[in-house]
């Protein structure tokens, strides 16, 4: 293969790696009404991570030229291959449990908020814990994982806030059916991503390191944002 066609390759790669989607409006950012932070008093939180096994964000599809075309199939074959190496590493350890220990060493040290015992492997799940819930509101934390066209962990980062005291119920914007991502049942929204490179996917201990390390960064993002609230919030009498 000659310089011109392995330069040519470089940089279809390249702009396949710079092609991102805009945000859904499922991600934009929803601030905690002023008048509702007086009432912010006890918060629970759900730890939530129901993905089972890792997919690629898109498999690229053959360009109009022979050098795009040849790294869209090249890419494509690496991709699957990578997939599949990571998901056999998936059952060598528990990525929930993993996602809510991160979660609970996170918000140790947030005064008023208690991280729910158990982690949320199904909507179903969700739903149970935050209707047994007995705090003036419930933070999801939820995490989702994939692998970006590039190869690297791609790791998401949600917070919905909903309420549960009469109080703080008057500030939802409109009902929306039970689903915590609907901006109709949220007093505030948050969404963060985090991408990180990495090697040896057929090494189940080094997947699993890098899968923890992608949910700590996660956790401290969501203890941090939730912590400013809690800080901005004047004290409940």
């Amino acid at each position: 293969m000659n310089i011109k066609t392995v330069a040519a390759i470089a940089f279809s790669m390249f702009l396949l790696g710079c092609q991102r989607a805009p945000l859904h409006p499922s991600m934009t950012p929803i601030d905690l009404p002023p008048a509702a932070r007086p009432l912010l008093g006890q918060i629970d939180v759900i730890a939530s991570e129901q993905m089972k096994t890792i997919i690629a964000t898109s498999m690229p599809s053959p360009g109009l030229t022979p050098a795009s075309a040849i790294v869209a199939g090249f890419d494509t074959a690496w991709l699957k291959d990578r997939v599949e190496l990571v998901n056999k590493a998936f059952p060598t350890f528990d990525y929930p449990e993993e996602v809510l220990k991160a979660t609970q060493q996170a918000f140790a040290g947030v005064d008023n908020v208690r991280v729910l015992p158990t982690v949320a492997r199904a909507p179903r799940d969700s739903v149970a814990m935050f209707a047994s819930a007995t705090s003036d509101a419930v933070l999801t934390f939820s995490v989702t994982t994939m692998l970006s066209d590039r190869g690297a962990l791609l790791s998401s980062g949600w917070l919905f806030l909903r309420p549960k005291s009469d109080a703080l119920q008057q500030f939802k914007p409109n009902a929306n059916g039970g689903n915590s991502g609907n901006a109709g049942n949220l007093l505030f929204r948050r969404y963060t991503q985090v991408e990180t490179p990495f090697l040896g996917a057929d090494n189940p201990a080094k997947v699993r390191a890098v899968f923890v390390g992608a949910a700590r960064e996660l956790a401290e993002w969501a203890a941090k944002e939730v912590k400013a609230l809690k800080q901005e919030a004047p004290v409940k009498p």
